[in-house]
């Protein structure tokens, strides 16, 4: 809300109607002359309080040193538009007065007009845009004077003396004209805001935030004060088209959002531009509070959440459902709407349970579908064969506000308020002020979702406080948007900010961006001809260095590994392990993301595998750092179920043909299996390959440490693999089996630029094969899913990554179906 802006309160309007000490029987010329110099004197407070208002957020938006902030030309106008519809408000203000006056004249001179209601004075104010001001009034100002009649200035003739008829005014009559006058101010008000907000269209951008003046005193309480503000949508402003669509693209890839072009995307970019997946949300989150200078943990940290409590907000991978995840257990603030109907004594409860020094995060907003044909505000619910609405509560609550609207009901004082569906009535009570303005939108149900977040905004900021202890508050608001399966449901960011006792609030809008190099794009892209795309296409077979097809590779492996950079799944691209990482495992993916991958397949048709029919086998290392909280092994059993470890030291089967076949025999019927397979090793910080620093541990170790100490044994003694094989150890039989396979390459492997990449690249051939000789199809009928590679253990923060080497579905009697191609870049 504009600060600073007036607006007559209860009091001051029953002074003007009544005037003087408003006991007065009879309303002489005198009295009259002070009840329209003071409405005068009102006036031009509330009017100059709007223009100083105005200006000096103009001003300050101007001199913001952000590029996001900066007036886009159709803001830098809302001065002119202020003029015009300030001066379009003068001339029916005065018109009104004159009215006024000659109303009150001719009851002067016609004694039976004392005992009459007056005729009422309609005007239908029509609506006000940039093209509806008069032409006089476009050079008019905001500080032209306005010849009202001042105090102390001659009476009109009129007034000065007594006429024919009455010696006095009669009360009521001059109460209901300006009554009446008072209303029509009230309209001109009312259509003032509707020009500003048409002034900023919709959606706002960042930059062209603004709002009006909000009435410090409202007849009812349970209303909005006033016109609440767009807010900050467009986050992919900070990116050009093409890094925006890069990272959208990405977001497909992972299954985590539907393909550009499609109807649910362009809905999705048209109205929530900025709006991300929800694991890209956590994952940004997660990572700037991490950082050392802020220090939050789970331990340290208290997470509460005011969304709506719809069970499409709640499910498996929504974003509430993965910071409760990480953060521990969720304090529900909300009500229906995403309100934090909990109010300030809640709040109090809530933050009470902080620990000591520690931390809030509160995540807010209300919530709104769309369903798989691009429609807003729908939602196929599981088990239901029709769509229903989401969000059910404000759709509803608007819908009964424009239809009370459209039959000109008016405020009556026994407006609706349901003690048993108090939440239905304040949401009702939000909307009712602007059904006028959402429903003129070219999508209403997307500006209802804008709409009901300023309110949820405005209550949560209400009840918030940062008296629990020392630590910080931080406040994560925006829309939360339910996409249809099978992707994940979105947000929009619109305020990341914490606040701490004492100190200013800090802004951490800035954390939305991705900020992409420009080596992560085709540079040549629009200087290329169209002979030179031609030569492109016919090279692309061939895929050579120079073709289009080899570059768009190129770049979409890049612009990926930015994304991925931006969630903090890896390093940077000017980093040494990003080098390192990429020259010696090219084609490396984060864990995350190979299990996106393997799932958008495995899932989908004609293999149709879900938790339900399948069983997961892994032949990895046993090393911890394998199977830590987000590894790849983790989020296989995280989603498929309890995982069958097949594997030993470096990763090779040693379970063997029998341990394969028990394990293959405990498929559900008709179900599938799923075996995952690869030896590991490690890259330092520094992008040393083969050396890890364990948890608690000063110094770096070997990973992995069993291949590593095999090649080292074998490479420091010469003895011939006859004598290798006699040194077989039943106590050590893995770690014998090993070194009998490394010893004939240990040359080779000596000779590379990197021998221990090499040596992770040899040990994958090793395992690769000693897998291929145990697993078979003969469970039944299902789908056996074979996925081999390389497991990369990468320094905190980043995840550990995959190289995979082999994708493969096999099934009887059937052909082998390579799937290699699921992790190609899009």
């Amino acid at each position: 809300m504009l600060s600073g802006c007036h607006t007559p309160s209860q009091s001051d309007r029953s002074e003007m109607v009544v005037g003087g000490n408003g006991t007065s029987d009879d309303l002489d010329p005198k009295t009259l002359r002070d009840i329209l110099a003071q409405q005068n004197a009102h006036q031009q407070k509330m009017q100059e309080s709007l223009v100083h208002a105005v200006e000096k957020l103009v001003e300050a938006q101007r001199r913001s040193p952000s590029p996001r902030k900066e007036m886009p030309a159709k803001a830098q106008d809302d001065p002119t538009i202020l003029q015009q519809v300030l001066a379009q408000q003068n001339a029916h203000q005065k018109e009104m007065q004159q009215m006024f006056f000659a109303a009150t004249m001719g009851n002067r001179l016609s004694p039976e007009a004392c005992t009459k209601k007056p005729t009422p004075i309609v005007r239908t104010h029509p609506a006000i845009d940039d093209d509806s001001v008069s032409a006089e009034n476009d050079q008019a100002s905001v500080h032209d004077e306005i010849h009202y009649h001042q105090p102390g200035a001659p009476a009109p003739a009129w007034m000065s003396g007594t006429s024919a008829g009455s010696d006095s005014l009669d009360k009521v009559f001059i109460k209901e004209l300006l009554a009446q006058q008072n209303k029509h101010q009230k309209d001109m008000q009312t259509a003032f805001i509707e020009a500003m907000e048409r002034n900023r269209g919709y959606p706002c951008s960042p930059s062209n935030r603004a709002s009006t003046c909000e009435s410090p005193q409202q007849s009812k309480p349970r209303k909005l004060a006033g016109f609440t503000p767009k807010v900050k949508i467009d986050n992919s402003q900070a990116l050009s088209h093409a890094k925006a669509t890069g990272q959208h693209k990405v977001f497909s890839w992972l299954d985590w959002a539907p393909p550009p072009n499609s109807p649910c995307y362009e809905t999705l970019h048209k109205c929530f531009p900025g709006a991300l997946p929800g694991q890209a949300v956590h994952a940004r989150v997660r990572s700037f509070l991490e950082e050392e200078r802020w220090g939050f943990t789970p331990e340290n940290t208290l997470f509460g959440s005011s969304i709506c409590p719809d069970e499409i907000n709640n499910e498996k991978g929504d974003l509430v459902d993965i910071m409760k995840e990480f953060w521990g257990e969720c304090f529900p603030l909300g009500g229906i709407g995403g309100a934090p109907f909990v109010g300030k004594t809640g709040f109090k409860a809530f933050s009470h349970h902080v620990p000591e020094d520690g931390n809030i995060i509160m995540l807010f907003g209300p919530h709104v579908a769309i369903s798989e044909s691009g429609e807003v505000g729908k939602y196929l619910r599981q088990g239901q064969s029709s769509h229903s609405t989401a969000c059910g509560a404000c759709i509803g609550a608007y819908k009964a506000c424009l239809e009370k609207a459209e039959k000109n009901e008016d405020d009556s004082d026994d407006d609706e308020f349901d003690e048993c569906d108090m939440q239905m009535a304040w949401i009702k009570s939000q909307l009712e002020p602007h059904v006028g303005f959402i429903k003129r939108q070219d999508n209403p149900m997307a500006a209802l979702a804008y709409q009901s977040y300023e309110a949820v905004k405005a209550k949560t900021l209400k009840i918030v406080n940062t008296e629990f202890g020392s630590g910080n508050l931080v406040l994560v608001g925006g829309i939360q948007i339910n996409m249809p399966a099978p992707y994940e449901d979105h947000f929009v960011p619109l305020m990341f900010e914490m606040r701490r006792g004492g100190e200013p609030n800090v802004d951490l809008m800035e954390e939305w961006y991705m900020r992409v190099p420009r080596n992560a794009l085709d540079p040549d892209a629009s200087s290329r001809t169209e002979a030179d795309m031609k030569q492109e296409e016919d090279q692309d077979v061939a895929l050579s260095p120079n073709s289009a097809k080899r570059r768009q590779l190129v770049n979409s492996s890049k612009m990926q590994h930015v994304v991925f950079s931006w969630l903090r799944w890896a390093p940077s691209l000017d980093s040494p392990v990003y080098a390192v990482l990429h020259k010696f495992f090219p084609g490396a993916l984060p864990g995350r993301a190979i299990h996106a991958r393997m799932r958008s397949v495995l899932e989908a048709q004609p293999f149709g595998f879900t938790a339900e029919n399948t069983i997961i086998g892994t032949s990895v290392c046993p090393d911890e750092i394998n199977n830590e909280k987000g590894d790849l092994t983790d989020l296989l059993k995280e989603h498929w179920g309890a995982c069958f470890p097949l594997g030993g030291i470096s990763g090779t089967p040693f379970v063997g043909k029998t341990g394969f076949k028990a394990f293959s025999h405990h498929v559900p019927d008709d179900g599938n299996v799923c075996v995952l397979f690869g030896p590991h090793v490690a890259i330092s910080e520094t992008g040393e390959i083969g050396k890890y620093l364990r948890e608690g541990q000063a110094n770096h170790s070997t990973a992995c440490g069993a291949v590593i100490g095999a090649y080292c044994a074998c490479a420091a003694s010469a003895i011939a693999p006859t004598v290798a094989a006699s040194e077989f150890d039943e106590h050590d039989m893995q770690m014998a089996w090993i070194k009998k396979q490394i010893h004939p390459h240990v040359e080779h492997i000596g000779a590379q630029e990197s021998p221990m990449a090499a040596l992770a690249h040899q040990s994958y051939e090793m395992v690769k094969s000693s897998v291929l000789q145990i697993v078979d199809t003969s469970f039944g009928c299902g789908y056996l899913a074979i996925v081999g590679g390389v497991q990369i253990n990468m320094p905190p923060p980043f995840d550990d990554h995959f190289l995979p080497c082999m994708f493969e579905v096999r099934r009887r009697d059937q052909a082998a179906q390579d799937l290699q191609w699921t992790f190609t870049a899009f």
